[in-house]
């Protein structure tokens, strides 16, 4: 099977909610999750309000990311996690 890299995008809550916070507990999961994190970017929505985007690697053998991403979505201080893109690797 190949290798995925995937896109998500994770809403935080509010302005007030530290993405480097989230950033490590996201980060955690993904890897618990079997993925590897590659980058991760900081985007300004509106109002003070900032998404993180993960761009990580996964095998396709784990599956649908349905399941990271209801996890990642429980995590304090997280309004939603989507994944916006997926791509099979070469190599």
């Amino acid at each position: 099977m190949a290798d995925l890299m995937v896109t998500m995008r994770v809403m935080l809550e509010s302005p007030e909610v530290n993405p480097k916070d989230v950033e490590s507990k996201v980060s955690k999961v993904i890897s618990d999750f079997g993925a590897k994190v590659g980058r991760v970017e900081v985007q300004d929505i509106a109002f003070g309000l900032k998404a993180l985007q993960f761009i990580f690697i996964m095998s396709e053998s784990l599956g649908a990311t349905d399941p990271l991403e209801e996890n990642i979505s429980n995590i304090e201080g997280v309004r939603s996690a989507e994944v916006v893109g997926i791509t099979r690797t070469l190599g």
